[in-house]
């Protein structure tokens, strides 16, 4: 993946997700924090919620052997690797508690845009905010 920033604050802006199952430790140096405070999962209560998008909230980036789910908060919520038919590595379009998924978000408020580069299998995902603009660019080579 690959991240562009159009301001000088976007690095700081722009941040990533790993969903885990319970107990999981987050990669060394991320604060669980951070992590919690981008995680859509609790209401205001702390109540656990279930957070599933509509199909139609997702782009769809593949190589011919294998396909992934992009959902338009940059979410990978479905990746089977390294063909259609293997486990999937990140399944939270099934279980957005146990499925795991891999998140690139905006630490502001934001719009999110997805499109298509012309005449491509790459998905752009754009996060709009007052504070400026981060695109996330997803593609599978095809080999």
């Amino acid at each position: 993946m690959t991240v562009r920033h159009s301001t000088e604050c976007a690095s700081e802006a722009l941040t990533y997700s790993l969903g885990a199952a319970p107990g999981a430790r987050s990669p060394e140096g991320i604060d669980d924090t951070l992590i919690m405070g981008l995680d859509q999962r609790r209401a205001s209560g702390g109540d656990e919620i279930m957070g599933y998008k509509p199909i139609e909230s997702y782009g769809v980036i593949g190589d011919l052997h294998t396909v992934a789910l992009v959902g338009i908060d940059g979410s990978i919520d479905w990746c089977c690797l390294p063909r259609f038919d293997s486990p999937s590595v990140f399944a939270a379009i099934l279980d957005d508690r146990k499925g795991g998924s891999f998140r690139i978000a905006s630490l502001y408020e934001a719009q999110h845009k997805q499109m298509y580069m012309p005449d491509s299998n790459v998905l752009v995902t754009r996060f709009l905010s007052d504070q400026g603009v981060g695109e996330v660019v997803d593609f599978m080579p095809v080999q």
